[in-house]
């Protein structure tokens, strides 16, 4: 049975506690899945207790590019799983502050990476551009906000707007039908799925010179393509029916960030509800 190696950069514990839960889920479900931490924390306390996680075969804690500026290594982690060693695997990369993942819908995901091999598979993740396009209920409410779709990582009102929506209507979100669907937005690389040859596609083309203008942004002549850009230039498909959330993007926290403390209050209720069940 194929590998999956599911990877995430770590470095907020506040966010970390909520994921975890979900990832203990997975793994106990899931015999053929790995789940390993990126220390790439910027707060001592942060890197003090992710180090300190309890680890085992499955689940486990990487510092190798912890110290100095960890969060400049995201390339070489990447680059880390497009070596021969995992041409068996598939991944999932996750951010840290996914904060709710359907576990029991786990199966469509994978299967939307196996069957669309020739892009990088999205969940359907809430707080995400290119994924509130595909919900007529968010996108009405977005439209309603008045601001730009390449924009919305930079307002806390899209961030709250979202997941009040989710907060309010999990039940009805999570039920969801099955659906594969292409899109042209700018997609944040919130939570993918990818195969090896597709990793090793990600790791030619790290550091390389950026196109000019990728899914509607434009970028200087001397920039060079990092993960979220290079993800654009490629197909993108999400999988409709497995839903995540991912908390905030840094330019929303940074206007607002009693408003997510106060959403992580929210997400740890409901994120018990869900997994009781």
């Amino acid at each position: 049975m194929k590998r999956t190696t599911m990877f995430c950069f770590g470095g907020r514990r506040a966010n970390l506690e909520l994921q975890l839960p979900f990832i203990h889920r997975i793994l106990a479900e899931h015999r053929n899945i790995d789940y390993q931490l990126w220390n790439l924390a910027k707060d001592p306390a942060d890197a003090e207790y992710i180090g300190n996680l309890r680890t085992n075969n499955r689940f486990s804690v990487i510092n190798d590019f912890y110290g100095a500026n960890p969060w400049t290594r995201f390339n070489d982690v990447y680059r880390h799983y497009a070596t021969p060693r995992f041409k068996d695997h598939r991944f999932v990369k996750m951010d840290d502050d996914v904060v709710f993942i359907q576990t029991n819908q786990w199966g469509r995901f994978i299967a939307g990476v196996d069957a669309n091999r020739h892009a990088v598979v999205s969940a359907n993740v809430i707080n995400n551009g290119a994924c509130a396009m595909l919900d007529p209920l968010i996108k009405e409410q977005f439209r309603n906000l008045r601001m730009p779709l390449l924009d919305v990582h930079k307002h806390p009102r899209f961030a709250q707007m979202s997941h009040d929506y989710f907060l309010n209507n999990w039940d009805d979100r999570l039920s969801q039908p099955e659906a594969w669907v292409s899109t042209k937005d700018w997609c944040s690389i919130n939570f993918i799925g990818y195969d090896y040859n597709m990793a090793r596609k990600f790791a030619a083309l790290l550091d390389t010179p950026h196109p000019p203008v990728v899914a509607g942004r434009r970028f200087k002549p001397s920039s060079k393509l990092g993960d979220e850009g290079m993800v654009n230039t490629l197909p993108r498909i999400v999988v409709r029916g497995f839903t995540v959330a991912h908390l905030t993007f840094g330019p929303q926290e940074k206007r607002n960030p009693l408003m997510f403390d106060e959403l992580r209050k929210r997400y740890a209720e409901m994120n018990r509800s869900y997994l009781e069940r």
